[in-house]
């Protein structure tokens, strides 16, 4: 069997093309951008005050929701919100709410010691 040996200049190499390709690069989608294709078909349904060309943006499994399925999803949603964050205010000990934080006393006028 025959012994491949690198040269000190090659492994470098190898080694420094290994570690660009790991580094983090921003990532541009076309489609998260002002002038990618779902804003500008929703700026011509609302010049044309016609939202049918939008619709082909909306996946099929939502096709037939409707306003009051986003609303029951915005509850649940807020809800869940609410739970997590009483969870983390319980594991790190905190005992105010944010908002509540910023008040200099409780609405119902009695201060805890």
């Amino acid at each position: 069997m025959r012994r491949v040996r690198f040269s000190t200049a090659a492994m470098i190499g190898v080694t420094g093309v290994g570690l660009w390709l790991l580094l983090p690069r921003p990532v541009a989608a076309h489609c998260d951008t002002l002038d990618g294709p779902v804003v500008t078909t929703a700026k011509a349904a609302l010049e044309k005050k016609d939202v049918t060309p939008v619709l082909k943006w909306v996946k099929k499994k939502h096709a037939g929701e409707n306003v009051a399925a986003g609303r029951e999803f915005v509850e649940a949603y807020v809800k869940f919100v609410h739970y997590a964050e009483g969870l983390y205010l319980a594991a790190t000990g905190e005992s105010t709410h944010h908002a509540e934080s910023e008040k200099t006393k409780p609405e119902s006028g009695h201060e805890h010691q």
